[in-house]
Formats: C-alpha cells, structure tokens, sequence
C-alpha cells in the first residue's frame, strides 16, 4: 500500500503566489513522477483530472458545481513544516478546521457534506441542500447520515448558528 500526503497551503515564500502543495510518500520507490498518469475520469458525483503545468507542477482538479484544483510537485515532504501546518490547521482561530463544522462522508456515486448548518448531498440526480433547523436535527443528521452517534455536537450548536449568520446573514 502506498501512503500519499498531500499538503496544501501557503507554507513557503518560494512558491510565490502559487497555493503550496507536495506530494509524498513513505515508499521512495513511488516518490517519481513517472507513477502519475495524466488525465481524466469520472468519480460520481464528481469528475476528475491530473495535469501536469507548463511550469512543472502537477495539477489536481475536481469539478462538481465548479472547479476545485490545487497543484504540487512531487517530491519527499518536509515533516518538520507539515507537523507545523497540521497543528496550524487544528489549533488556529483563522484555520477553516476550527472556524467551521465539517462532515464529510464518499459513497460510491455519491457525497454527503455537512458545512455548518448546510447539508449538502451530490448524487446522479443532481446536487441538493437543506438547512438543518436546530440542535436536535443536528445530532440525528450526524448520525443518520454519517454514522456519528455523537449527542454533545449539540453543544455546539450557538457557534454553528453564529458562524452561519457570519458567512450568509451578513452577505444577504
């Protein structure tokens, strides 16, 4: 089995303006380029592509509702700065790990997303959403949806709300 951590993020003032990303792995027998086939698939609900820049990068692309892509090279990562960007991602108050509440489940053909308040399904029929109404639809949404029998995610429900009048109220 080959492990591939990919790493995210603005870590290094040599990437200029480009999102930092790299690519590693623990076996170097796969640390080359040539394991990487570019191209593009279907992955329901999503389809996805592997490109490689102009510049050297690799390019990584999702689309769903729109486009997502990050780039990185291939190359042995720096544990040093990917611990130091993990704790970042876990304990900052500007990190989207702790300003929001994010589940996420992949099924074959489908993805279940809870951002928030915001329940997000992506299926072959389509994309659908639903705003979960209070702090009790929250904890039977965790668990009916994503296996999570976790009933002090009620808790946390005054920083769900205030966090979503943050981001829409406030935008409407």
């Amino acid at each position: 089995m080959v492990a591939v951590v990919i790493l995210v993020g603005g870590c290094s003032s040599d990437s200029g303006n480009r999102p930092q990303g790299r690519a590693a792995s623990p076996d170097t027998e796969y640390r080359n380029a040539e394991y990487l086939i570019e191209g593009q698939r279907i992955d329901e609900p999503y389809t996805v592509s592997l490109s490689q820049t102009e510049d050297g990068w690799w390019r990584f692309t999702e689309f769903a509702d729109g486009p997502f892509s990050y780039d990185f090279h291939v190359e042995p990562a720096d544990e040093a700065r990917l611990a130091a960007k993990c704790h970042w991602q876990a304990t900052h108050s500007e990190s989207n790990f702790t300003l929001n509440f994010v589940a996420m489940k992949r099924m074959p053909g489908r993805q279940v997303i809870l951002r928030g308040r915001v329940l997000t399904e992506r299926g072959p029929q389509g994309t659908t959403t639903h705003t979960v109404a209070d702090a009790d639809e929250l904890v039977a949404t965790l668990a009916e949806r994503f296996g999570i029998d976790e009933p002090r995610a009620r808790d946390i429900w005054p920083r769900v709300l205030a966090r979503h009048s943050e981001l829409f109220e406030t935008a409407a």
